[in-house]
């Protein structure tokens, strides 16, 4: 019997939509070439695709560009975890909607908890500036212990145990180069960890500590230094009793990550923290009309 090769991406697209896109279009996504988490991923947008009746002249080469670079953005390619990509901005819309909520100007220091911050919590940060007179908590449960920052001002982050979490790259040149090669990448890193580990890492309880070697950095606990008169970090999820009442409870990009059950759990930890008629403000706010937002209040009866 004759092998048959794997479908190529083009006959994916036809038989899930009914339609092929212009071959120069399609080519760049050599699905063959892609690890199995990124044709697995692939596989299962076209079906949805095909649920949402997504027709193939609404594909752009803008939207392939991304696509045959999903490989660099999925768990596998960060050593299993979710990284947390931001830029600055992007919840400037809820903060000023926050800041008209003018039912919180009785409070002396309103307390606004940003879950799932992450780092770098440069979202976090914008909060804590367009709310000045507001005590805001960055909430996250995996804040790096270690940065190290390459000669180029690439980082990676390590936990306390010297474990590689994820890396970040600048958008340059030789940034897009690692993230075509995350094993390679993730291999240099280590050794760089590795030449500052043997001259002696900052101990714990010096937040902010930097060791310098040869053009690159280590840098202990940075979330520290994002720290302000009104800003400060916990490392922690939901579940933690710990956390203070707030008037605002922020988590964005956060519920895409867990089932319903889990999410209904959530959401009543969440209420417990809110004081009665305070706001959780949660959705996603990917690119363009992939933003969604909900606020809930809570009342008596629950969050409505």
């Amino acid at each position: 019997m004759k092998n048959r090769s794997r479908p190529s991406f083009n006959d994916l697209v036809e038989t899930h939509l009914g339609k092929r896109l212009p071959r120069e279009m399609a080519a760049p996504v050599a699905l063959a070439k892609e690890p199995p988490e990124a044709r697995a991923f692939i596989l299962r947008m076209l079906k949805l695709m095909k649920t949402a009746r997504y027709p193939t002249t609404s594909f752009t080469p803008y939207f392939i560009r991304w696509l045959n670079s999903i490989k660099t953005m999925l768990p596998s390619a960060w050593g299993g975890q979710i990284p947390p990509l931001t830029v600055p901005g992007r919840h400037t819309k809820l903060d000023a909607y926050v800041k008209a909520q003018h039912r919180f100007d009785q409070k002396e220091h309103p307390v606004f908890l940003d879950m799932g911050c992450g780092f770098p919590p440069v979202t976090t940060a914008d909060t804590a500036r367009a709310l000045p007179d507001w005590q805001i908590f960055g909430v996250d449960q995996s804040f790096p212990d270690f940065i190290v920052f390459n000669e180029e001002g690439h980082y990676a982050c390590f936990d306390n145990n010297g474990e590689f979490q994820y890396f970040q790259a600048l958008m340059t040149p030789s940034g897009r180069a690692l993230y075509q090669d995350p094993q390679g990448t993730r291999e240099s890193f280590t050794a760089l960890f590795e030449e500052f580990k043997r001259k002696g890492l900052p101990p714990k309880g010096n937040p902010g500590d930097t060791l310098e070697n040869k053009g690159c950095r280590l840098i202990r606990d940075h979330v520290r230094q994002f720290e302000t008169k009104n800003l400060n970090f916990i490392k922690s999820d939901i579940r933690n009793t710990g956390l203070p009442q707030a008037q605002v409870i922020r988590a964005m990009n956060v519920w895409l990550y867990f089932d319903a059950r889990a999410r209904a759990r959530i959401l009543g930890q969440a209420a417990d923290l809110l004081e009665d008629g305070g706001l959780l403000i949660l959705g996603t706010n990917g690119l363009g009309i992939q933003r969604r937002y909900f606020v809930c209040e809570k009342q008596s009866q629950g969050l409505i």
